[in-house]
């Protein structure tokens, strides 16, 4: 399925379709059989030009599918006896194929319609190929609103020739692709259009600086909060270093105070023990001497458990 971005007018840009050497564009229309080219409706006549308007390509089609279509040759005039000397489309595809896969441009007139009996006859068009259509281009130039459904109103082709003073035969192929490429090049240098697309790039450009405003806020935002963060982390390693410097000046005198305690107390438990033992005064009052020993011991302890702890912080 060909890839097809329709409104032009919108993406602020149309250099590329004014650079494009016009053997590099093709304009093209079709006659059909009907409305539906993945149903039983097939192409009756294709014209297909370059951005030079020379003809590149002009032919009515013979269908394989239907023998006669009365609604559609009350409108385009083309009856069955008309195309019955001229070829099928796989008569002609390899031409067409080479046609469209020169083009970088592709011009048309409700050019959805057309592109999709196109594809439905086996052309395939590239991927990177530009789509124009003039129908819905103008539309917004013409400015007339539908209100159903929330967009500009199309009109057609012969609206827009004539207001672009061009006559011709509607409903002949190789007429409307005549026609279309006149209102193409009236289009691209229609001061309405052009002032459209300024208006439309001034809006964007717009958009974009208030984006580039709001990103430009967030970055500042994020490296003030960083720098915030960055100052307390120093402000908390500096508060760090020095709680370890006060501890570790602290923690010398500490160890030499858990260890004299830790001495007296075991000498304190001794002396005591055996004194109490040489004199018989009895198991109860020896302990109850050795009670100094014993918190002695308890103090060094301690001393030894916040040693530790401070050690982990």
């Amino acid at each position: 399925m060909y890839n097809y971005n329709s409104n032009w007018y919108e993406k602020d840009d149309i250099s590329k379709l004014l650079n494009t050497s016009p053997e590099k564009i093709i304009v093209f229309d079709t006659e059909t059989t009907g409305l539906n080219p993945y149903g039983n409706d097939e192409i009756l006549q294709l014209a297909i030009i370059n951005g030079n308007g020379e003809e590149l390509f002009s032919s009515y089609i013979k269908p394989d599918l239907r023998k006669t279509w009365a609604k559609a040759a009350e409108v385009n005039g083309i009856t069955p006896r008309m195309v019955k000397d001229s070829p099928h489309f796989e008569d002609v595809e390899k031409q067409v194929q080479e046609i469209f896969n020169n083009a970088d441009v592709i011009v048309g007139y409700n050019v959805e319609f057309d592109l999709r009996f196109i594809e439905a006859s086996g052309i395939k068009l590239k991927k990177k190929v530009d789509i124009f259509d003039v129908m819905r281009e103008y539309a917004v130039v013409r400015g007339v609103q539908d209100n159903y459904y929330g967009d500009y109103k199309w009109c057609k082709l012969e609206q827009c020739a004539r207001a672009y003073k061009y006559k011709f035969n509607a409903h002949d192929a190789l007429e409307d692709a005549k026609a279309t490429l006149h209102c193409y090049k009236s289009l691209l240098s229609d001061e309405r259009y052009t002032d459209i697309i300024a208006e439309n790039k001034r809006q964007t450009e717009k958009v974009l600086a208030e984006i580039a405003h709001k990103e430009q806020v967030r970055i500042e935002n994020e490296k003030r909060i960083a720098e915030a963060k960055a100052r307390d982390e120093e402000i908390r390693l500096a508060r760090e270093e020095k709680k370890k410097e006060i501890l570790t000046k602290a923690d010398k005198p500490m160890n030499i105070l858990k260890i004299i305690l830790m001495v007296l107390g075991i000498l304190w438990i001794v002396i005591i023990t055996f004194a109490g033992l040489s004199a018989k005064v009895g198991i109860g009052y020896t302990v109850l001497f050795d009670i100094p020993g014993v918190i002695a011991l308890v103090i060094a302890s301690k001393i030894q458990q916040i040693r530790n702890v401070n050690r982990k912080e």
